[in-house]
Protein backbone atom coordinates (compact mmCIF):
# COMPACT_ATOMS: atom_id res chain seq x y z
CA UNK A 1 0.00 0.00 0.00
CA UNK A 2 2.85 2.22 0.86
CA UNK A 3 4.82 1.66 -2.09
CA UNK A 4 1.28 2.00 -4.45
CA UNK A 5 1.25 5.73 -2.64
CA UNK A 6 4.75 6.60 -2.82
CA UNK A 7 4.45 5.65 -7.14
CA UNK A 8 1.87 8.23 -7.39
CA UNK A 9 2.02 10.55 -4.66
CA UNK A 10 1.87 13.54 -7.00
CA UNK A 11 -1.34 12.44 -8.46
CA UNK A 12 -2.93 11.79 -5.03
CA UNK A 13 -1.60 15.32 -4.05
CA UNK A 14 -3.06 17.54 -7.66
CA UNK A 15 -6.00 15.38 -7.31
CA UNK A 16 -6.67 16.62 -3.59
CA UNK A 17 -6.04 19.91 -4.63
CA UNK A 18 -7.81 20.46 -7.48
CA UNK A 19 -10.73 18.80 -5.74
CA UNK A 20 -10.51 21.43 -2.52
CA UNK A 21 -9.74 24.73 -5.07
CA UNK A 22 -13.34 23.01 -6.86
CA UNK A 23 -14.69 23.23 -3.31
CA UNK A 24 -13.98 26.22 -2.26
CA UNK A 25 -15.05 27.75 -5.78
CA UNK A 26 -18.18 26.40 -4.87
CA UNK A 27 -19.27 27.28 -1.99
CA UNK A 28 -18.13 30.95 -1.58
CA UNK A 29 -20.13 33.40 -2.64
CA UNK A 30 -17.18 36.51 -3.06
CA UNK A 31 -16.72 36.81 -6.92
CA UNK A 32 -12.77 37.64 -6.40
CA UNK A 33 -12.16 34.47 -4.49
CA UNK A 34 -14.89 32.32 -6.51
CA UNK A 35 -12.27 33.46 -9.74
CA UNK A 36 -9.18 32.59 -7.92
CA UNK A 37 -9.64 29.72 -6.88
CA UNK A 38 -11.71 28.12 -10.25
CA UNK A 39 -8.21 29.03 -11.73
CA UNK A 40 -6.29 27.05 -8.78
CA UNK A 41 -8.42 24.31 -9.88
CA UNK A 42 -7.90 24.46 -13.67
CA UNK A 43 -4.51 24.59 -12.90
CA UNK A 44 -4.01 21.77 -10.73
CA UNK A 45 -6.97 19.73 -12.99
CA UNK A 46 -4.16 20.37 -15.62
CA UNK A 47 -1.09 19.27 -13.35
CA UNK A 48 -3.59 15.91 -11.78
CA UNK A 49 -4.03 14.89 -15.54
CA UNK A 50 -0.56 15.10 -17.18
CA UNK A 51 0.63 13.81 -14.13
CA UNK A 52 -1.74 10.64 -14.27
CA UNK A 53 -1.05 9.56 -17.60
CA UNK A 54 2.66 10.20 -17.56
CA UNK A 55 1.98 7.57 -14.88
CA UNK A 56 1.60 5.00 -17.57
CA UNK A 57 4.63 5.88 -20.08
CA UNK A 58 7.34 6.08 -17.39
CA UNK A 59 9.08 3.67 -14.67
CA UNK A 60 7.78 3.99 -10.84
CA UNK A 61 9.48 6.54 -8.91
CA UNK A 62 12.55 4.50 -6.93
CA UNK A 63 15.16 6.20 -4.61
CA UNK A 64 17.38 3.81 -3.10
CA UNK A 65 20.85 3.91 -1.89
CA UNK A 66 23.35 1.20 -0.92
CA UNK A 67 24.53 2.08 2.53
CA UNK A 68 25.41 -1.81 3.18
CA UNK A 69 28.66 -1.25 1.46
CA UNK A 70 29.93 0.86 4.49
CA UNK A 71 29.67 -1.70 6.75
CA UNK A 72 33.40 -2.30 7.57
CA UNK A 73 34.72 -6.16 6.94
CA UNK A 74 36.10 -7.58 10.36
CA UNK A 75 36.88 -10.95 8.36
CA UNK A 76 37.56 -12.72 5.07
CA UNK A 77 34.17 -14.55 5.11
CA UNK A 78 32.17 -14.98 2.39
CA UNK A 79 28.65 -16.07 0.91
CA UNK A 80 26.98 -16.63 -2.53
CA UNK A 81 24.26 -13.97 -3.66
CA UNK A 82 22.50 -15.03 -6.73
CA UNK A 83 21.48 -12.49 -9.37
CA UNK A 84 18.97 -13.43 -12.10
CA UNK A 85 17.84 -10.72 -14.97
CA UNK A 86 15.65 -11.41 -17.90
CA UNK A 87 13.53 -9.26 -20.54
CA UNK A 88 9.53 -9.30 -21.08
CA UNK A 89 8.32 -9.48 -24.77
CA UNK A 90 7.74 -5.63 -24.15
CA UNK A 91 11.16 -4.95 -23.45
CA UNK A 92 10.67 -4.44 -19.81
CA UNK A 93 13.55 -5.67 -17.91
CA UNK A 94 13.25 -7.44 -14.60
CA UNK A 95 15.59 -8.23 -12.55
CA UNK A 96 16.14 -10.69 -8.77
CA UNK A 97 18.85 -10.89 -5.88
CA UNK A 98 19.08 -12.46 -3.00
CA UNK A 99 20.39 -15.70 -1.72
CA UNK A 100 21.23 -18.33 -3.99
CA UNK A 101 19.55 -20.41 -1.69
CA UNK A 102 16.08 -19.19 -2.35
CA UNK A 103 13.55 -20.80 -4.08
CA UNK A 104 13.31 -18.27 -7.10
CA UNK A 105 12.95 -20.63 -10.33
CA UNK A 106 13.03 -19.10 -13.95
CA UNK A 107 11.83 -20.22 -17.09
CA UNK A 108 11.90 -18.89 -20.79
CA UNK A 109 9.10 -18.72 -22.69
CA UNK A 110 7.47 -16.98 -25.51
CA UNK A 111 7.14 -14.32 -22.77
CA UNK A 112 10.66 -13.44 -21.87
CA UNK A 113 13.33 -14.51 -21.86
CA UNK A 114 16.86 -14.71 -20.20
CA UNK A 115 19.87 -11.92 -19.57
CA UNK A 116 21.85 -13.65 -17.08
CA UNK A 117 21.60 -15.67 -14.09
CA UNK A 118 24.82 -15.59 -12.02
CA UNK A 119 26.03 -16.39 -8.95
CA UNK A 120 28.18 -13.81 -6.68
CA UNK A 121 30.86 -14.57 -4.30
CA UNK A 122 30.82 -11.49 -1.57
CA UNK A 123 31.69 -10.22 1.65
CA UNK A 124 29.01 -9.85 3.84
CA UNK A 125 29.22 -5.73 2.88
CA UNK A 126 28.86 -6.60 -0.63
CA UNK A 127 32.30 -6.13 -1.96
CA UNK A 128 32.61 -8.91 -4.24
CA UNK A 129 35.70 -11.73 -3.64
CA UNK A 130 38.59 -11.86 -5.81
CA UNK A 131 40.98 -14.74 -5.90
CA UNK A 132 44.36 -13.98 -4.71
CA UNK A 133 46.94 -14.26 -2.51
CA UNK A 134 45.20 -13.13 0.65
CA UNK A 135 49.09 -12.87 2.35
CA UNK A 136 50.48 -11.15 -0.41
CA UNK A 137 53.01 -7.96 0.92
CA UNK A 138 51.19 -6.38 -2.26
CA UNK A 139 47.70 -4.97 -2.29
CA UNK A 140 45.88 -3.66 -5.72
CA UNK A 141 42.86 -2.17 -4.73
CA UNK A 142 39.71 -1.54 -7.61
CA UNK A 143 36.58 1.23 -6.96
CA UNK A 144 33.79 2.15 -9.58
CA UNK A 145 30.32 0.55 -10.04
CA UNK A 146 29.16 -2.27 -11.42
CA UNK A 147 31.46 -1.82 -14.46
CA UNK A 148 34.63 -2.85 -11.65
CA UNK A 149 32.36 -4.99 -9.34
CA UNK A 150 31.54 -6.95 -12.03
CA UNK A 151 27.72 -7.70 -12.34
CA UNK A 152 26.48 -9.81 -14.94
CA UNK A 153 29.51 -12.19 -15.21
CA UNK A 154 30.57 -14.77 -13.39
CA UNK A 155 33.74 -14.36 -10.07
CA UNK A 156 36.55 -15.54 -12.50
CA UNK A 157 35.44 -13.41 -15.42
CA UNK A 158 35.55 -9.97 -13.47
CA UNK A 159 37.80 -7.35 -14.19
CA UNK A 160 39.95 -7.58 -10.68
CA UNK A 161 40.05 -11.45 -11.38
CA UNK A 162 41.48 -11.09 -14.55
CA UNK A 163 44.00 -8.53 -13.05
CA UNK A 164 44.90 -10.77 -10.35
CA UNK A 165 45.30 -13.62 -12.93
CA UNK A 166 47.97 -11.82 -14.68
CA UNK A 167 49.62 -12.10 -11.57
CA UNK A 168 49.49 -15.89 -10.89
CA UNK A 169 47.30 -15.00 -8.08
CA UNK A 170 50.22 -13.83 -6.23
CA UNK A 171 48.95 -10.55 -4.86
CA UNK A 172 46.21 -9.06 -3.01
CA UNK A 173 43.75 -7.96 -4.84
CA UNK A 174 40.27 -6.36 -3.66
CA UNK A 175 37.40 -5.40 -5.42
CA UNK A 176 35.57 -2.52 -3.96
CA UNK A 177 33.14 -2.11 -6.79
CA UNK A 178 29.62 -1.01 -5.87
CA UNK A 179 26.82 -1.02 -8.95
CA UNK A 180 24.78 1.89 -9.31
CA UNK A 181 27.45 4.04 -7.12
CA UNK A 182 30.36 6.97 -8.15
CA UNK A 183 33.47 9.01 -6.70
CA UNK A 184 31.17 9.38 -3.40
CA UNK A 185 30.84 5.78 -3.08
CA UNK A 186 34.45 5.86 -3.21
CA UNK A 187 35.25 8.38 -1.08
CA UNK A 188 32.79 7.05 2.19
CA UNK A 189 34.92 3.84 1.61
CA UNK A 190 38.30 5.36 1.48
CA UNK A 191 37.47 7.54 4.69
CA UNK A 192 35.73 5.26 6.99
CA UNK A 193 38.30 2.49 6.39
CA UNK A 194 36.07 -0.38 5.03
CA UNK A 195 38.58 -2.55 3.44
CA UNK A 196 41.59 -2.35 6.39
CA UNK A 197 41.24 -5.77 7.61
CA UNK A 198 41.72 -7.28 3.98
CA UNK A 199 45.51 -5.51 3.84
CA UNK A 200 47.93 -7.64 5.56
CA UNK A 201 49.80 -6.14 8.27
CA UNK A 202 53.10 -5.55 6.22
CA UNK A 203 51.59 -5.16 3.17
CA UNK A 204 52.07 -2.28 0.68
CA UNK A 205 49.37 -0.50 -1.41
CA UNK A 206 51.05 -0.80 -4.81
CA UNK A 207 48.31 0.72 -7.09
CA UNK A 208 45.08 1.72 -6.96
CA UNK A 209 41.77 2.04 -10.39
CA UNK A 210 38.75 3.74 -10.44
CA UNK A 211 36.56 2.70 -13.70
CA UNK A 212 34.88 5.75 -14.49
CA UNK A 213 31.63 5.63 -17.01
CA UNK A 214 29.82 8.71 -17.94
CA UNK A 215 27.11 7.84 -15.79
CA UNK A 216 29.14 8.76 -13.00
CA UNK A 217 28.71 12.52 -13.80
CA UNK A 218 25.06 12.28 -12.84
CA UNK A 219 24.94 9.67 -10.12
CA UNK A 220 26.44 11.95 -7.68
CA UNK A 221 23.61 14.30 -7.71
CA UNK A 222 20.93 11.85 -8.48
CA UNK A 223 17.86 11.82 -5.97
CA UNK A 224 15.60 9.00 -7.87
CA UNK A 225 16.69 5.89 -10.00
CA UNK A 226 18.42 3.04 -9.45
CA UNK A 227 22.12 5.08 -9.78
CA UNK A 228 21.88 6.91 -6.38
CA UNK A 229 24.99 8.17 -4.90
CA UNK A 230 24.15 11.89 -3.53
CA UNK A 231 25.38 11.15 0.01
CA UNK A 232 28.45 11.56 1.92
CA UNK A 233 29.20 9.99 5.06
CA UNK A 234 30.70 11.91 8.04
CA UNK A 235 30.80 11.88 11.63
CA UNK A 236 28.45 9.09 11.66
CA UNK A 237 25.60 10.58 9.11
CA UNK A 238 24.82 11.37 5.97
CA UNK A 239 24.74 14.30 4.29
CA UNK A 240 23.72 14.93 0.67
CA UNK A 241 25.89 16.60 -1.29
CA UNK A 242 25.06 20.21 -2.06
CA UNK A 243 24.50 21.49 -5.78
CA UNK A 244 22.32 23.98 -7.62
CA UNK A 245 18.65 23.48 -7.48
CA UNK A 246 19.11 20.68 -4.84
CA UNK A 247 15.78 21.73 -2.85
CA UNK A 248 13.95 21.01 -6.29
CA UNK A 249 14.83 17.68 -7.03
CA UNK A 250 14.76 16.24 -3.52
CA UNK A 251 11.06 17.87 -2.92
CA UNK A 252 10.17 16.65 -6.58
CA UNK A 253 12.37 13.29 -7.10
CA UNK A 254 9.04 11.02 -7.19
CA UNK A 255 6.75 13.60 -9.42
CA UNK A 256 6.38 12.34 -13.11
CA UNK A 257 5.72 15.97 -14.38
CA UNK A 258 9.05 17.38 -12.70
CA UNK A 259 11.24 14.13 -13.95
CA UNK A 260 10.01 14.92 -17.45
CA UNK A 261 9.95 18.11 -17.88
CA UNK A 262 12.41 20.08 -15.41
CA UNK A 263 15.04 17.57 -14.51
CA UNK A 264 16.25 17.39 -18.05
CA UNK A 265 16.65 20.97 -17.81
CA UNK A 266 18.25 21.12 -14.40
CA UNK A 267 21.01 18.74 -15.42
CA UNK A 268 21.95 20.63 -18.28
CA UNK A 269 22.21 23.75 -16.67
CA UNK A 270 24.56 21.79 -14.13
CA UNK A 271 26.27 19.86 -16.39
CA UNK A 272 29.82 21.74 -15.52
CA UNK A 273 29.33 21.78 -11.88
CA UNK A 274 28.14 18.18 -11.52
CA UNK A 275 31.63 17.60 -14.30
CA UNK A 276 33.63 20.01 -11.75
CA UNK A 277 32.51 17.73 -8.81
CA UNK A 278 33.56 14.54 -10.33
CA UNK A 279 36.89 15.97 -11.17
CA UNK A 280 37.67 17.23 -7.24
CA UNK A 281 36.48 14.51 -5.69
CA UNK A 282 39.00 12.13 -8.17
CA UNK A 283 41.81 14.30 -7.16
CA UNK A 284 40.53 13.95 -3.29
CA UNK A 285 40.37 10.01 -3.55
CA UNK A 286 44.10 10.30 -5.35
CA UNK A 287 45.31 12.47 -2.27
CA UNK A 288 43.30 10.04 0.65
CA UNK A 289 45.64 7.30 -1.15
CA UNK A 290 48.62 8.90 -1.25
CA UNK A 291 48.40 10.51 2.29
CA UNK A 292 47.30 6.84 3.90
CA UNK A 293 49.14 4.31 2.00
CA UNK A 294 51.52 6.42 -0.65
CA UNK A 295 50.27 5.16 -3.27
CA UNK A 296 48.75 6.47 -6.88
CA UNK A 297 45.42 6.74 -8.61
CA UNK A 298 44.85 5.85 -11.97
CA UNK A 299 41.63 6.24 -14.23
CA UNK A 300 40.00 3.22 -16.43
CA UNK A 301 37.71 5.53 -18.64
CA UNK A 302 34.95 3.93 -20.92
CA UNK A 303 34.09 5.54 -23.94
CA UNK A 304 29.85 7.48 -23.18
CA UNK A 305 27.26 5.74 -23.30
CA UNK A 306 24.47 6.81 -24.22
CA UNK A 307 26.33 9.84 -25.71
CA UNK A 308 30.20 10.94 -25.83
CA UNK A 309 31.70 12.79 -23.46
CA UNK A 310 31.75 16.87 -23.80
CA UNK A 311 35.03 17.92 -25.44
CA UNK A 312 35.60 20.36 -22.49
CA UNK A 313 35.31 17.60 -20.11
CA UNK A 314 37.95 15.21 -21.38
CA UNK A 315 40.15 18.54 -21.62
CA UNK A 316 39.51 19.13 -18.09
CA UNK A 317 39.95 15.79 -17.00
CA UNK A 318 43.08 15.26 -18.74
CA UNK A 319 44.52 18.01 -16.74
CA UNK A 320 43.48 16.25 -13.50
CA UNK A 321 47.26 15.04 -12.90
CA UNK A 322 46.01 11.78 -13.11
CA UNK A 323 46.98 8.36 -15.31
CA UNK A 324 44.55 7.04 -17.61
CA UNK A 325 43.73 4.39 -19.17
CA UNK A 326 41.18 5.18 -21.81
CA UNK A 327 38.94 2.29 -23.03
CA UNK A 328 38.41 2.04 -27.10
CA UNK A 329 35.07 3.51 -28.77
CA UNK A 330 35.05 -0.16 -30.00
CA UNK A 331 34.45 -1.70 -26.34
CA UNK A 332 30.67 -0.29 -26.71
CA UNK A 333 30.34 -2.65 -29.44
CA UNK A 334 27.63 -5.50 -28.72
CA UNK A 335 28.78 -7.39 -31.79
CA UNK A 336 32.02 -7.65 -30.95
CA UNK A 337 31.56 -9.28 -27.57
CA UNK A 338 32.68 -6.88 -25.13
CA UNK A 339 29.13 -5.89 -23.90
CA UNK A 340 26.88 -8.14 -22.28
CA UNK A 341 23.29 -8.30 -24.96
CA UNK A 342 19.78 -6.59 -23.36
CA UNK A 343 22.55 -5.28 -20.07
CA UNK A 344 25.61 -3.06 -21.28
CA UNK A 345 27.80 -4.17 -18.72
CA UNK A 346 31.39 -5.36 -20.26
CA UNK A 347 31.62 -9.31 -20.69
CA UNK A 348 34.16 -11.55 -19.66
CA UNK A 349 36.33 -10.52 -22.87
CA UNK A 350 36.26 -6.94 -22.17
CA UNK A 351 37.44 -7.18 -18.78
CA UNK A 352 40.24 -9.74 -19.76
CA UNK A 353 41.65 -7.34 -22.44
CA UNK A 354 41.52 -4.13 -19.63
CA UNK A 355 43.27 -6.17 -17.47
CA UNK A 356 45.90 -7.01 -20.33
CA UNK A 357 46.25 -3.35 -20.87
CA UNK A 358 46.37 -2.35 -16.96
CA UNK A 359 48.90 -5.30 -16.31
CA UNK A 360 51.00 -3.68 -19.43
CA UNK A 361 50.72 -0.25 -18.15
CA UNK A 362 52.29 -1.33 -14.53
CA UNK A 363 54.83 -3.00 -16.20
CA UNK A 364 55.50 -0.03 -18.02
CA UNK A 365 55.72 2.00 -14.63
CA UNK A 366 58.17 0.20 -13.21
CA UNK A 367 60.30 -0.32 -16.20
CA UNK A 368 60.34 3.71 -16.32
Amino acid sequence: MINHFLNYEFVYLFLFLFLFFAFIGLLVKNKIIKKISLLFFAIFYSLFFMEFVLSFFMPAPTMIYNKGCLYKINDRTTHICRDLKYVDKNGMILRFDGDIFNDLKFTESESCSLVYDKNYTEYYNGFRYTKCNEKSDETYLFFGCSFTFGTAVDDNETLPYYFSEKFNFEKNVINCGVGGQATNTALNILNNDVFENLIPEKSKVKHCFYTLIKDHIYRNFRYEGYCIDSYLYKDNKYTKVKQPYGIFKSLFARCYIFRKVFLPWIDEHNEDFYEDYLLETLKEINGILKEKYNSKLTLIVWPGDPGEYREVFLDKLKKVNLDIIFVPDSFLSYDLGYRVKEDGHPTAQANNIIAEKIYDYLKNIEQD
